[in-house]
């Protein structure tokens, strides 16, 4: 408004009313035991005036029933409305009755159907539609769970999980041992069941082999437990080899090697790695290796052989001057050596002396023998030839006088 040089300004409040139309209290509706509902008239009217006479725009239901309001806006327009308020059916919820299971044996859960959510484990914040968890009992504990329905009733149930021991089982230190040797590997005889990795449901098993071996038990209580043991190696049984059976000739000794091994024990308690035999009999070792495992052998002295003796005439021989002898010897051997070098059975000497032969016999035996050669004169006189041929092929180079006999002295000229 132009008030000249003043400003003039005015107000007005208008209530706004709300029609007679517009009161609604909702649908029909389901009530939670011991929840509320609150029913809500509206703002807008003048008065208001619920079945219990009170006067408020809003109602909180507590019970089932039927409620109703009248209202009259400033028009003196009149309204009423009424809504029915059942109560809600709520599902049974059920974890079942409380239970016993064995010390970290997993464990399932089931909730009764029937709920729009479940909140389990005290944690309501996380919902889930999951009727069912699994959980790995370590100690005894309570399994809650609040389920909720498409109303929003609420229901919940706890459930006492105790736990019941798995009595341990042993095996043993994993281990090793010789062959041809075997383990039993026990899990006792206390047990309800067993289960062993190579299929047996005995309570033990023998091994002889290298690698892990492992047997699941049930005890009387229905618990189960594990253990495993390994055989790291089977060692090989040392096996000593002291040679077959032998004779020994006369005067001689045979030394028996046992091998290489970290101990030995003979018949006789000696602990060398040999043992010289010498008189007929048994002859045995016991040895140890490295890793404890023992082998034995035996090996027997069965004779004494005579040694070859005789086989050179007795008497002695002589040779003439200038003339070859053949020395046999009786008798056949293995091999033959003669002190002149020969190794046939019989050697051509040209010259007296004393001749050796050693023979080594089918046995292996070896005998020495001798032979003394004289020398006989069987020519006398002085031959000298009438030529010579001196080119060099060992046949009459040299001419020279033959002298046969005593020669007390001796002189030659041309």
């Amino acid at each position: 408004l132009n008030g000249g040089c003043n400003k003039l300004q005015d107000k007005i409040v208008t209530n706004v009313q709300r029609s007679a139309a517009s009161l609604n209290l909702g649908a029909d509706k389901a009530i939670c035991t011991e929840d509320s509902i609150i029913l809500h008239a509206g703002d807008g009217f003048s008065s208001y005036q619920w079945q219990d006479g009170s006067t408020d725009s809003v109602f909180v239901v507590k019970s089932p029933g039927l409620y109703t309001i009248n209202t009259t806006n400033a028009c003196a327009d009149q309204s009423a409305d009424s809504i029915l308020i059942s109560e809600a059916l709520i599902p049974s919820l059920s974890l079942g009755n409380d239970t016993v299971v064995c010390k970290g044996v997993p464990l399932q859960v089931h909730a009764s159907a029937g709920f729009k959510n479940y909140y389990w484990y005290n944690a309501p914040d996380v919902a889930t539609q999951k009727t069912s968890i699994a959980i790995n009992v370590k100690q005894s504990q309570f399994v809650s769970i609040k389920a909720v329905t498409n109303e929003g009733c609420i229901a919940a149930d706890t459930l006492l999980v105790d736990t019941k021991e798995s009595r341990p089982v042993f095996l043993g230190n994993d281990t090793s041992f010789c062959a041809p040797g075997t383990i039993t590997l026990s899990a006792g005889t206390s047990y309800a069941a067993y289960a062993w990795n190579t299929g047996v449901t005995a309570s033990a098993i023998s091994a002889n082999q290298r690698g892990a071996y492992w047997v699941t038990v049930t005890d009387t209580n229905g618990c189960t437990a594990t253990d495993s043991l390994v055989i790291n190696e089977v060692y090989a049984q040392p096996k000593p080899f002291l040679g077959s059976d032998f004779d020994l000739c006369k005067g001689s000794v045979k030394q028996l090697d046992a091998g290489v091994y970290a101990s030995y024990q003979w018949m006789n308690n000696a602990q060398s790695r040999y043992y010289t035999a010498a008189v007929p009999g048994m002859y045995s070792v016991l040895v140890t290796d490295q890793h404890q495992c023992t082998g034995s052998d035996t090996v027997e002295v069965k004779n004494i052989l005579p040694l070859p003796s005789n086989f050179l005439p007795a008497a002695t021989d002589s040779i003439c001057q200038y003339e070859e002898l053949q020395l046999h010897a009786t008798g056949s051997y293995q091999s033959y050596l003669w002190s002149n070098g020969s190794q046939q059975p019989e050697t051509t000497i040209t010259e007296p002396g004393i001749y050796l032969l050693s023979v080594k016999d089918m046995a292996g035996c070896t005998g020495t023998d001798t032979i003394a050669v004289f020398q006989k004169n069987c020519m006398s006189g002085l031959y000298i030839p009438n030529a010579f041929t001196p080119n060099g092929d060992q046949l009459n180079d040299v001419f020279r006088a033959m002298a046969y006999g005593k020669v007390v002295s001796f002189r030659f000229e041309i």
